[in-house]
């Protein structure tokens, strides 16, 4: 990670649930306009009951996370 990236940190009950919602990110359960909004630019990773979203600046960032919400809503 590079020291400009922005990190969003989505917390799950357990692993289990983490590693299912890191999967949606990278593929198509992602809405087209989500993706569009999103960019290709965002990495996802996850750790334990984590899921990460890294941006390149506070703004992806922040459209990350609100993207994020209304997928996992």
């Amino acid at each position: 990670m590079d020291d400009d990236d922005w990190r969003v940190t989505i917390s799950f009950p357990d692993s289990a649930q983490a590693q299912r919602a890191k999967t949606l990110f990278p593929r198509r359960e992602v809405p087209d306009d989500a993706r569009r909004r999103l960019g290709y630019g965002i990495a996802v990773s996850a750790g334990g009951s984590q899921v990460f979203l890294y941006a390149g600046t506070e703004v992806a960032a922040r459209e990350a996370e609100r993207i994020a919400r209304d997928v996992l809503a």
